[in-house]
């Protein structure tokens, strides 16, 4: 059985899912004698949910559940095998059953991909449905607490409070309560103590809730939800001076991330920060926070790339954040590159990766190019890229050349030519990027002897053709470079936008690279012009 399912995972894995799915149910139906037939059925769910195709995994997974059962003659003989395949089935049924309950029946996921369909139920039928889900969920939840090994206990715990959460969803708030409250006298996160005063809150228990509040913000004084509720029990209570306090307190608690330590809630930081969410924000990063160069203003910096603020401001903060960073040494250098490093790995956005990266390189941080090395292969996506290339290239660590010379002579293959699933529209082209920024980067090292071959062999692939006479050009000043190029313009071609890029980050090195931007310019200025004569 085993060796069965395997071979069909790789057609599955191979991206041929529909033949897998075939394969699955026919050793399904081939081998309903075999006591182990339960895994073909855990296999099955695994790929139909997978596919997007929640209601027949989970029929597959409680197929496979009672199999278990019916095999054994109860769960109370199970041996230990038996009982981890019983308690994984069920916790993966938990966890589907209350996520159909809080997302509706017409939402399922595929792959990577959040797929919406309008419901066939009429909206009692969509409630009652939902309904039944998480009192499935909960009772998926409720059967395996009690028979996960002692030796468990955070896994326990785990699951304790994620049966808490759908109690709390279906309205069972005590047994909620008592679930938090106990998770809260094990490893103290006030993030229990919050959800007992929820669920006190949703009982109509507000004073119950309220003194819950604020042992939670005795316990942790930045946790900015506790404010808000706090702000709604004043509100409700017509105390407008306290209700403002506890509001104007969640804004800044919100906005503030929990990895900073030096940005105290005081009079000064509050307009600082109203100042950071005003239309004077890039104007405070130039002045204020670029002459201040204490913690609290490098975080208030950190805080503004965590949060994405689009265009100039983000990218100010981050040119701020990496002169700061080359400027520093010691135990500074060091708190500088860790919250960096933070926004990489807690990242909101792909482009705080990119920011984050790109000034960690400026420091030339040490720890940085395993981190680089990791996301290299991920930076496919298009529409979003990461710029890794770029980051190797600028942190100039000489590791980066069999990187980068093996992502431009071993493609990353974004897609299997066998593969019936769509899922992978965003990766479409993000590979031809990739090796092109590939070669831009290998700049950097154009000292080394296998980069000039990789490089000159280069000129001739289509694809990497100009970045690779760009990049000896720059670096050899040698004419018949620049002349290749010239001849791809006066040929009424433009050049790539990231050619063109790396020519204009490179302008100061030679007359001719100037040159090469003047005719690439007046080329798009003729073609705009044609463009605009056809229009008319």
């Amino acid at each position: 059985m085993e060796t069965k399912i395997q071979k069909i995972n790789e057609i599955f894995q191979s991206g041929r899912h529909k033949q897998a799915i075939t394969d699955i149910q026919t050793l399904i139906e081939e081998s309903s004698a075999d006591n182990e037939v339960f895994k073909a059925y855990n296999c099955l769910g695994q790929y139909l949910n997978l596919m997007g195709q929640h209601n027949e995994a989970v029929e597959a997974w409680i197929n496979a559940l009672k199999l278990l059962e019916d095999n054994a003659g109860g769960v109370e003989k199970f041996n230990e095998g038996q009982l981890v395949e019983w308690i994984n089935i069920s916790i993966v049924l938990a966890r589907i059953m209350y996520r159909q309950g809080r997302e509706g029946s017409g939402v399922s996921h595929k792959f990577n991909s959040v797929c919406y369909t309008a419901s066939k139920m009429s909206e009692s039928e969509e409630e009652e449905w939902k309904k039944e889900r998480f009192q499935a969920a909960v009772k998926y939840y409720k059967q395996v607490i009690d028979k996960i090994p002692q030796g468990a206990s955070e896994t326990k715990i785990k699951i304790r409070t994620e049966l808490a959460q759908a109690l709390f969803t279906s309205g069972n708030f005590d047994e909620a309560v008592q679930i938090y409250e106990e998770a809260f006298n094990n490893d103290g996160d006030p993030t229990w103590l919050y959800k007992a005063a929820d669920c006190s809150w949703q009982q109509e228990k507000k004073e119950q809730a309220y003194t819950r509040l604020q042992q939670l913000i005795t316990t942790d004084p930045t946790f900015a939800d506790a404010y808000q509720l706090c702000a709604t029990y004043f509100t409700e209570k017509n105390d407008t001076t306290q209700a403002d306090e506890y509001t104007r307190r969640y804004k800044f608690y919100s906005w503030v991330p929990k990895f900073c330590r030096h940005i105290e809630y005081n009079e000064d930081n509050v307009l600082l920060l109203e100042t950071i969410q005003s239309d004077k924000a890039l104007e405070c990063i130039e002045t204020t926070l670029t002459e201040d160069t204490s913690k609290r203003s490098t975080e208030f910096l950190a805080s503004i790339c965590y949060h994405h603020y689009h265009g100039a401001v983000e990218n100010k903060a981050f040119q701020v954040l990496e002169q700061r960073g080359i400027a520093s040494e010691g135990d500074e250098r060091e708190f500088i590159g860790s919250l960096l490093m933070h926004l990489i790995k807690k990242h909101q956005s792909i482009c705080t990766i990119k920011g984050a990266a790109s000034a960690l390189a400026g420091m030339k941080y040490d720890e940085l190019f395993d981190i680089l090395a990791n996301l290299l292969p991920q930076d496919l996506n298009i529409c979003f890229p990461m710029h890794i290339p770029n980051a190797l290239g600028k942190l100039g660590d000489r590791r980066a050349i069999p990187l980068l010379i093996k992502m431009i002579e071993e493609p990353t293959d974004t897609q299997n030519d066998n593969s019936d699933s769509s899922d992978d529209f965003l990766l479409s082209g993000g590979s031809s990027r990739l090796i092109v920024e590939c070669c831009l980067a290998l700049s950097s090292f154009s000292d080394d002897e296998k980069v000039k071959e990789v490089l000159l062999n280069g000129i001739n692939k289509e694809e990497i053709r100009e970045a690779c006479f760009a990049v000896l050009a720059v670096c050899t000043e040698e004419k018949k470079y620049f002349d290749e190029l010239e001849k791809i313009l006066t040929d009424g071609n433009t050049l790539d936008y990231m050619v063109i890029e790396y020519l204009q980050n490179n302008v100061n090195k030679s007359q001719q690279v100037e040159n090469l931007l003047k005719l690439n310019e007046a080329l798009l200025i003729k073609k705009q012009q044609k463009d605009n004569v056809d229009t008319d």
